[in-house]
């Protein structure tokens, strides 16, 4: 079960202006993106639907609020194929990829190996990770930054004083969630496998 993530709020938004700007500028198929392409660039519509949360990691131990979350990545099936498209692949959680990487279970990416090193030289602009929780299902998402995330994760296990100064740094690292009972419907491909297997339990 995912729990809303619990760390120093810095701002709460009763529209959700901001978070919407940023998903539709972010990977994957989201209801935003698809609006803001057929030329639709009102907000208007997706207001109400929920709240925008600005939170900053403030401690180490705050970054643990997300390791329950699921991630857009998903675990190989019998025959070792992954993918939201794929029978029998389902979406990792944070902790399970970070698990993988720290005994090497998981090959590390390219993209998080140059984070980490770039991590480890100290931040130059603010980390922000984008955290969907759909209510009605009490589940969370990461939808985008799931690579910071990960770094950030690497990092507390195997150099936890690096952390400790990117926290410590000018730049903030900060999550942005956006609370809703419309976050399966807005991001229907990243919810799509969670919201399956919630229906057979």
């Amino acid at each position: 079960m995912c729990l809303p993530i619990e760390v120093n709020i810095v701002r709460t938004h009763n529209l959700i202006d901001q978070f919407l700007t940023k998903i539709a500028n972010i990977g994957g198929i989201n209801l935003v993106k698809i609006a803001f392409c057929q030329g639709h660039s009102d907000l208007s519509a997706f207001r109400g639907i929920g709240t925008c949360e600005l939170k900053q990691v403030a401690r180490p131990d705050d970054i643990n609020q997300l390791s329950e979350h699921y991630l857009v990545w998903y675990k190989p099936n019998e025959v070792k194929l992954p993918g939201w498209y794929v029978d029998g692949s389902v979406n990792y959680r944070l902790c399970e990829y970070v698990d993988g990487l720290v005994n090497e279970s998981i090959k590390m990416t390219d993209e998080v190996s140059s984070l980490v090193q770039s991590f480890k030289k100290g931040l130059e602009n603010p980390v922000e990770i984008l955290v969907a929780f759909d209510t009605s299902h009490n589940m969370a998402v990461i939808v985008d930054g799931t690579k910071r995330a990960l770094a950030l994760h690497y990092l507390k296990h195997k150099e936890p004083e690096v952390l400790e100064q990117l926290i410590s740094s000018r730049h903030p690292i900060h999550i942005l969630q956006l609370n809703s009972t419309y976050c399966k419907i807005l991001f229907p491909c990243d919810f799509l496998k969670l919201c399956l297997r919630t229906q057979k339990d």
